[in-house]
């Protein structure tokens, strides 16, 4: 006949009283019912206890008491205790740091089943970090948490094949890993596979095994995935087109939280993309978006509001939800901040705001703030001049393609701004600008191709264009940027 122990019975309430499970969290109470539970020999109550002491959950923090805890936990064979016993010794926060022992609580929790233990171990042993290095064993103690069902397993393979720095790159096994985690349940894998197919990548799975990962995860609840499988079905790719079906997913998306889908919604509302205009709506989906620090659904936010002249307590709303994302690191949202700064839109203007947010999104790449940064640097009327880091950003810029740019890293070349005077870098820079339309480009092409050799005739007297207008906040939908 089943028996239940006393310590079976009071280490659930002890948990209810301390994870909020219960009908209210209570420490004091939580801890009552784990030490009756520990005196009854609960190994998971000693986990517990050992859990509260790290943490100070209503009593005093005490890193050795935890410590202890964990060991007697251990003893009665927790293998999270052992796992929580690595880590200390890992991190050395709470524990000096010994990597030697850390391997060895890990290697005890691997040998119970803890998959994230042998993951740990395997780095260990990869890195050499108090154990031998020995990248053969580590990678093989990955295959085998891999193989045992870890999703963190299976990507760490994924990476160690494709970076090539533990191993020579591997694209093949970087693929069989991907799909393995995936096959996990990693909506993230599911993701980057169907990236893979959207882009034609080989190594990769067979499109109709990625389509069955993708579709499995979006019947999960997985909210990235619903919003690309309805994207798929909208769009005809690679499934049958089904546009009832899509709206379906990406209604189930948008309304779990993807921003990206509650974009796409409202740019659909709002022009109408097989369903009846529905401004307002659009609007909501674009608020829902821009909420979350959507850039697209800030941008067409700004556009409407500035079009309205809404630039006001409306407007505070989006210029806080722009200033959020960027303080996320969204480099787009940092160039428009840095404009909204320079021009005093929805804030007092700040020259010195302006540059600090340019400054950033340059840092990270934006073709656009490098641009307007290498501006206002050249024509030293808002910011000190600094020619040199002005031809060195329009060069940044240019080299990513940026029209603009190029022009204006001609024209430096053109009259010796921030470089040495070259009118045949500055009439190879004009001739890319100007293919790709710009007139100013055309005209300098043509009037620098007739201009002498060591002659520097130019009517603008060598200035810089005097391009103040605001820098473009929207010029396509907002889910046009598919990575949400």
């Amino acid at each position: 006949m089943f028996r239940l122990s006393l310590a079976d019975a009071y280490e659930p309430l002890g948990a209810l009283l301390a994870n909020r499970t219960g009908p209210t969290q209570d420490f004091d109470a939580a801890l009552g019912w784990f030490e009756r539970a520990a005196e009854e020999g609960s190994a998971v109550a000693l986990y517990q206890l050992g859990a509260m002491r790290q943490k100070g959950l209503g009593i005093p923090h005490d890193p050795e008491a935890a410590i202890t805890l964990y060991r007697r936990a251990a003893e009665r064979g927790s293998a999270h205790a052992c796992m929580r016993l690595g880590i200390l010794y890992a991190e050395g926060v709470d524990a000096p740091q010994d990597f030697a022992i850390a391997a060895d609580w890990y290697a005890q929790a691997a040998a119970r089943g803890n998959l994230d233990a042998k993951c740990s171990l395997a780095f260990l042993h990869i890195r050499g970090a108090g154990v031998a290095v020995d990248t053969e064993k580590g990678i093989g103690l990955l295959e085998q948490a891999a193989h045992e069902g870890s999703q963190s397993a299976a990507w760490a393979l994924f990476n160690i094949h494709t970076d090539g720095t533990d191993a020579m790159p591997n694209p093949e096994a970087a693929a069989r890993w991907l799909e393995r985690a995936a096959d996990l349940g990693s909506a993230a894998a599911a993701c980057r596979l169907a990236q893979w197919l959207e882009d034609g990548y080989q190594p990769a799975p067979p499109a109709e095994r990625i389509l069955a990962l993708l579709e499995a995860a979006a019947r999960r609840g997985e909210t990235a995935a619903q919003a690309i499988w309805g994207l798929l079905l909208h769009e005809g790719r690679h499934v049958l087109r089904d546009e009832g079906l899509a709206w379906r997913w990406l209604i189930r998306a948008a309304e779990g939280g993807s921003a990206f889908a509650q974009a796409w919604l409202g740019d659909t509302l709002s022009t109408g993309g097989g369903v009846k205009v529905d401004r307002e709506a659009a609007a909501v989906w674009y608020e829902k978006a821009a909420a979350q620090g959507h850039a697209g659904a800030l941008a067409v936010l700004t556009g409407m509001q500035m079009r309205e002249g809404a630039i006001g307590a409306r407007f505070s709303r989006t210029f806080a939800q722009w200033r959020k994302a960027a303080e996320r690191g969204d480099a787009n949202a940092q160039r428009v901040l840095g404009d909204f700064y320079r021009r005093g839109i929805g804030v007092e203007p700040s020259i010195l705001e302006a540059r600090h947010w340019l400054e950033a999104s340059a840092w990270q790449g934006h073709a656009g703030a490098q641009l307007l940064l290498g501006q206002l640097l050249a024509r030293g009327d808002e910011l000190p001049a600094d020619a040199v880091r002005a031809a060195t950003l329009f060069r940044a810029a240019a080299d990513q393609g940026n029209a603009e740019a190029t022009y204006n890293l001609g024209l430096c070349h053109e009259h010796g701004i921030g470089v040495p005077r070259d009118n045949r870098a500055a009439l190879a820079a004009y001739r890319r600008a100007a293919d790709t339309g710009m007139k100013e480009a055309s005209v300098a092409t043509v009037r620098l191709s007739l201009t002498p050799a060591g002659s520097y005739s130019s009517p603008d007297g060598g200035h810089l264009p005097g391009h103040q207008q605001a820098v473009p906040i929207s010029a396509v939908g907002a889910s046009s940027n598919r990575t949400g």
